[in-house]
């Protein structure tokens, strides 16, 4: 089964179905009000949508052989939901279907939409005419659909009804993995046995309670990072509450952001309760039914480990501007959370908040709204410059997590896009030239850096990681001991020294700069120790047949342009040149000396995952 997207149809603004795209990463929409977010959102979550499957999923693969029988054989009947269940059930799928359809519809290729009560074949570059219809039963359709978490889908003044029903379903459940087969009638603290009658449940309905609301307080710690104590009671008809001031209050009274969240993480702290009873009853796990009774609750029938933010990593989630009501560290850390999920998927999100979004750059698919019921989609394999711009045309939030990774030139801008871009993009980082080392100390005295709190990479040529690392560390140390004026005063006399190498003096330069903005903690060294960007590419694209630099006679102990210039006759600060080795490295498909590519991956890996 390879599950392709979903092919809503909104209505107005709309014009007609469209196709959402799934690559298994969130999927964030976002702008102005009254461009039909909403509106798709809802629509691509409704179980009556069909959804677009490359191959279909096992459970309906049988219509295929049941209508291709009913053509074959020239007798078609009509058959009712049950009778097409059923007859679904007894038959195994022929290995040939997916070719004879192929054939019979004269398609190189099909791919099918499932709807509720059909299948449809469809051609891969128009899924929106139906090539076929295929009657299928809705037992085996809803199979299709994914189970979806919504916030907002149940209020809290419904939660305590709630959790009184499972509480019911999961007790008869928990009992039936011992030896007390009961029933759990209206009353459900008290449970019906034939061999005992009636049986209090008063303290298991406690101990449920008590499980409960624990874990559900430290999920929304995780999912929105409220720290508050929740409690349910079961004698109060399993009612909800919330600390106030050291004082319980119903949750039905907290603030609406409050009871919204705490209402989510209930839910699927009895979502998780239900599923770890079941996975009991299906292993036949066998409990002691006197010590369930008491309260004293069998490993089995707990949830393993610590609660994450939703009941399993698999969880479908959609959310309509979940920043609504939260207070911007809340809605911080919410979009955090839902960011961690990037490499799960199964997410939609609908939001105004540019600082939201913000949190999503790099590893969502973007929605982008541009009018009543018109949208683009950007993916970040296109790289989130363009998605930036985009974004950034509403408001300067959308740059709220966005890292810079500021390097010397075009070159060195060029060639990083070809073997890291893709990296840099998935981690929210864009790349700026500083048009050689004396634009370091501009980079970083510039308003952007001082006013984002993100943290950015300097990155020169010549320089090892080691090296910078003790300058800077020597900085940091002056910083530290005598103050900040000090340690500007220093790195200035060491700047009108003029001593060394242009990096060297530039690189003191930067660290004044860094210092005078008091931006030494998001300062991130990405250095390599390559005299130039192009000692990564391979020698062969130079037209020499070494294997790497130092076969071909290269000690590092020169400048690697004067080297390239003197063994291959390249001139690499020629700019004509060096677009023609960059044209050339790109036809060649871009191989790599293994010991200068190694070096760049590690200074790049160390900004993209720090620490």
């Amino acid at each position: 089964m390879t599950f392709l997207g979903w092919l809503p149809a909104p209505g107005p603004p709309f014009p007609g179905p469209v196709l959402i795209p799934y690559r298994e990463r969130l999927i964030v929409l976002i702008g102005p009000n009254g461009y039909g977010k909403t509106r798709l959102l809802q629509a691509i979550v409704d179980r009556r949508t069909p959804r677009l499957f490359a191959t279909l999923p096992g459970r309906l693969s049988p219509y295929l052989t049941m209508e291709r029988a009913a053509i074959e054989s020239g007798r078609r009947t009509t058959r009712g939901d049950r009778e097409l269940f059923e007859t679904a059930e007894s038959i195994r799928p022929r290995e040939d279907d997916r070719g004879w359809w192929c054939a019979r519809l004269d398609r190189p290729e099909l791919w099918w939409s499932v709807a509720p009560d059909a299948l449809h074949a469809v051609a891969p570059d128009d899924p929106f005419t139906l090539l076929v219809t295929i009657p299928a039963a809705h037992r085996h359709t809803g199979l299709a659909v994914e189970p979806w978490v919504r916030p907002g889908d149940l209020e809290p003044t419904a939660l305590d009804a709630e959790t009184t029903r499972v509480f019911r379903d999961w007790a008869h459940a928990a009992l039936a993995t011992g030896s007390a087969r009961a029933t759990v009638p209206a009353n459900p603290l008290v449970a019906r046995s034939d061999a005992l009658g009636s049986i209090s449940l008063l303290a298991l309905a406690e101990a449920f309670c008590d499980l409960l609301a624990e874990r559900a307080a430290r999920r929304l710690r995780v999912l929105a990072g409220f720290a508050v104590e929740l409690r349910c009671l079961a004698v109060e008809n399993f009612a909800w509450q919330v600390s106030a001031d050291g004082h319980w209050i119903p949750l039905v009274s907290a603030s609406r952001a409050l009871s919204r969240w705490c209402t989510l993480s209930a839910t699927e702290t009895l979502r998780e309760l239900q599923q770890s009873v079941a996975e009991a009853e299906l292993t036949q796990i066998k409990t002691d039914s006197a010590r369930t009774l008491a309260g004293d609750l069998d490993r089995a029938l707990l949830p393993p480990g610590e609660p994450g933010a939703f009941a399993t990593r698999t969880t479908w989630v959609a959310m309509d501007e979940p920043e609504v009501n939260l207070f911007a560290p809340a809605a911080h850390h919410l979009a955090e959370t839902l960011a961690a999920r990037a490499g799960v998927g199964r997410t939609l999100i609908a939001t105004h908040s540019l600082d939201l979004a913000a949190r999503f750059v790099g590893v969502a698919d973007f929605l982008l709204f541009d009018g009543p019921g018109r949208y683009s989609l950007e993916r970040p394999e296109r790289g989130i410059v363009d998605l930036l711009g985009r974004l950034t045309a509403y408001g300067p939030g959308a740059l709220a997590a966005t890292r810079v990774l500021h390097v010397e030139g075009d070159w060195d801008f060029e060639i990083l896009e070809r073997l890291h871009g893709p990296r840099l993009a998935a981690a929210n980082i864009v790349m700026s030239r500083m048009h050689g080392v004396r634009g370091a100390g501009i980079a970083a005295s510039s308003v952007w850096q001082r006013m984002t709190s993100t943290s950015f990479g300097m990155m020169f040529d010549h320089v090892s990681a080691a090296e910078a690392g003790r300058r800077w560390a020597r900085v940091r140390e002056t910083l530290a001991t005598r103050g900040r004026a000090a340690a500007i005063r220093e790195l200035r006399a060491g700047i009108g020294a003029g001593r060394g190498r242009a990096e060297d003096v530039e690189m003191l330069r930067m660290f004044a700069s860094v210092l005078d903005g008091g931006i030494e903690d998001r300062l991130h060294l990405v250095m390599h120790g390559l005299s130039d960007i192009f000692q990564v590419v391979h020698p062969s694209v130079f037209g020499l047949t070494a294997k790497t630099w130092a076969d071909a006679g290269y000690d590092g102990r020169t400048s690697f342009k004067v080297f390239c210039r003197s063994a291959t006759g390249a001139d690499l600060a020629a700019g004509a040149e060096c677009r023609r080795l960059v044209k050339a490295f790109d036809a060649a498909d871009r191989p790599v000396e293994a010991v200068a590519a190694a070096a760049l991956d590690r200074a790049v890996t160390g900004f993209i995952e720090p620490g």
